[in-house]
């Protein structure tokens, strides 16, 4: 993942975590993650690089056609945005369709990632290099696999 490649952004994260909770709290709460801005953005930046489920469906020519010159094949995937929104933040879609828990998941993602980097000491197991990190993205479960460092 990538807080294991860069791990000066987990090490801000926690920091910026840090101030907000010097309370002596043992958990964060969702009072808490109120004013954590730079933990939104990294959930926002996250989802809008690896949405949640496939959002992507394409496009396919029903035909062999000709569009100002191009000769488009039949079942061809054209892949181009045309209107320029490639940046747009859409992991729970948009409009009427759009999924009615966006609320609930965001805040459900903003406390359960808090509480993750506050409660644990994340780096990478001994012996490996940001480089052996198999970074593919298929849409199946992962599994997560926590070492102790102190028992």
């Amino acid at each position: 993942m990538q807080y294991n490649i860069e791990p000066r952004l987990t090490a801000l994260l926690v920091i910026r975590m840090m101030l907000l909770l010097f309370k002596g709290q043992e958990i964060v709460t969702e009072d808490d993650i109120a004013d954590m801005v730079y933990l939104k953005a990294v959930i926002k930046e996250t989802l809008r690089l690896h949405p949640p489920v496939p959002l992507y469906i394409p496009d396919l020519s029903r035909e062999d056609c000709s569009l100002d010159g191009y000769m488009i094949l039949q079942e061809h995937n054209a892949e181009i945005d045309f209107k320029g929104q490639d940046f747009h933040f859409l992991p729970f879609g948009s409009g009427r369709r759009m999924c009615p828990g966006i609320h609930s998941a965001t805040v459900t993602l903003e406390i359960m990632l808090s509480n993750l980097m506050y409660c644990f000491n994340w780096k990478l197991p001994a012996g490996m290099k940001e480089e052996d990190i198999d970074m593919t993205e298929e849409h199946q479960k992962e599994k997560l696999i926590l070492v102790p460092q102190i028992a």
